[in-house]
């Protein structure tokens, strides 16, 4: 039987599917015949290539809709992949809602094409700071890198899979396959959060400093909030200055985000959430001048630590992890991450934002919000910032 989050996806995503081109790749331990014998009564009447490259294997097709289904959770499947189109602005048909409102203009309606129009540029390192991500998920192709604290006192749990699944449902939105805004960037996981998705400033301090020491210049992500603290806000200043872009959520209060770290961060871009069917701020998300840019918060589609499972998250979370892969996305566009070119990745995101759109407007006028939609310029970013 399949899951609920499952049947929630499909109905979601190819309510006018029929079938798609797909890439198929197979366990190098998997026979072409023995999955074509698995599947004889789906593959009858189709016409499907097969190929090989060393230990590669891969078959090549139009899979119908209930292909779709039953190849999902097939252990000899290690990756499924959509025929893209060899050219600057890619499309991924029948995606998911959250994606569809970031290339579009206009909200979410009924039986609108659910396409996300997009590029792959250079590959960028995202530094996810959250409850850990479990690597093993196929969606993420390999691309994730758990890293351990270097500080004794740290606070250890001794697991880094992430046991509660929001910091691979964060990074889900930010980089997977089927649900990612970036699908080539690097994912590097700091569990700074407990089993309760709880932690502490000691923890969020040392991990930045691991980063701001060792690692490679891109984004950083702070799915989280804490009361603000000016000494938090410092050290994001000095991550910012050393060439390291910043992503943070508003947070879930429905208060003043300006109270709270690292929403409050001057260095930081502050994300809060709204709803993409109707363009409304979510009830739930935190406000006011402190917030840069809004994105959809509310019943997305994620990923989760169960490798057979997805889950419907709501949260400014989410809407800070789809902000981060598009951060990635125009980083993306340079050759060497610097001062230039981060400075240069945040105004892309404020200037392609979609302005005054957010309901009702009297709201954002007495709380000095920005009212920004995130935006991705319909996919067309070279030939949008082409100089």
């Amino acid at each position: 039987m399949l899951p609920l989050s499952y049947v929630l996806l499909v109905l979601q995503l190819t309510a006018v599917a029929i079938s798609e081109t797909l890439i198929v790749q197979l366990n190098p331990e998997t026979s072409f015949t023995s999955f074509e014998q698995k599947y004889v009564s789906l593959f009858k009447g189709s016409a499907f290539d097969k190929v090989q490259i060393g230990s590669i294997k891969a078959i090549i097709g139009d899979f119908n809709l209930n292909m779709q289904k039953s190849i999902y959770f097939d252990k000899s499947v290690l990756s499924i992949n959509s025929d893209a189109d060899l050219q600057m602005c890619e499309v991924q048909s029948f995606a998911p809602r959250h994606l569809v409102r970031l290339s579009q203009m206009n909200p979410i309606h009924k039986r609108q094409k659910m396409n996300f129009k997009f590029e792959m540029l250079n590959p960028v390192n995202i530094y996810i700071l959250d409850t850990g991500i479990n690597s093993k998920h196929p969606d993420f192709t390999n691309r994730v890198e758990v890293r351990k604290p270097s500080s004794k006192i740290y606070d250890d749990t001794g697991s880094y899979e992430d046991p509660i699944g929001h910091g691979t449902a964060v990074a889900s939105v930010i980089g997977s396959q089927l649900l990612g805004v970036c699908k080539n960037c690097n994912l590097v996981s700091y569990q700074i959060l407990n089993d309760l998705g709880q932690g502490k400033l000691k923890n969020l301090i040392i991990a930045l400093t691991d980063i701001y020491h060792s690692e490679k210049r891109g984004t950083i992500v702070m799915p989280f909030t804490t009361p603000r603290s000016e000494l938090l806000n410092d050290i994001l200043h000095e991550m910012r200055v050393s060439n390291f872009t910043l992503v943070g959520a508003a947070g879930n209060l429905n208060d003043d985000a300006c109270k709270y770290s690292p929403a409050s961060s001057v260095d930081v871009l502050t994300v809060g959430s709204i709803d993409s069917t109707t363009d409304t701020i979510a009830k739930f998300s935190n406000y006011g001048p402190c917030v840069d840019i809004f994105a959809d918060g509310i019943n997305i589609i994620t990923l989760n630590n169960d490798n057979e499972l997805l889950k419907l998250r709501s949260g400014t979370s989410l809407s800070a992890g789809i902000t981060a892969g598009l951060v990635a996305t125009f980083l993306g566009l340079n050759e060497v991450i610097d001062g230039e070119s981060n400075f240069d990745a945040i105004k892309k995101i404020k200037n392609t934002a979609i302005e005054n759109r957010i309901k009702p407007q009297e709201f954002f006028k007495e709380t000095k919000t920005p009212n920004r939609i995130l935006h991705n310029y319909s996919g067309n970013l070279k030939s949008a910032f082409r100089n």
